[in-house]
């Protein structure tokens, strides 16, 4: 049977929540910190909450955009990038849950992310 203790989990984890930034809403998945720039539409900062059980198994954080910020370019976002601007890292990249048209001017809204592991299993 696979197992991976919590501490394990949380390690990846633990990354995210101290070093977690900023988080843009982009028109593309961004594959480099360098990427961000040209697929960013605007950007907010972001908080990650503590580390958590996940309802179906393994670990997770809660990150949660902040509000008071406006889209610089308009167009669709389709994607979520996280990142640490201090080491100019690109920590966590995905799809959101539903595409959403913006205009410049805007104000940033992303839903609270959950990002996480499961818990392992046997092969």
């Amino acid at each position: 049977m696979a197992y991976l203790h919590d501490d394990v989990l949380d390690k990846g984890l633990e990354e995210l929540r101290l070093n977690a930034q900023t988080i843009h809403a982009c028109s593309s998945e961004p594959a480099s910190f360098a990427a961000v720039a040209g697929a960013s539409l605007g950007s907010t900062s972001v908080t990650a909450g503590a580390i958590a059980d996940r309802a179906a198994g393994g670990r997770e954080v809660t990150c949660t955009p902040q509000a008071g910020a406006t889209y610089a370019t308009g167009g669709t976002a389709t994607h979520y990038a996280i990142v640490d601007d201090t080491n100019s890292r690109l920590l966590a990249t995905n799809a959101l849950a539903a595409s959403k048209a913006v205009n410049a001017g805007d104000a940033v809204t992303i839903d609270p992310l959950a990002i996480g592991f499961p818990d392992a299993v046997s092969a």
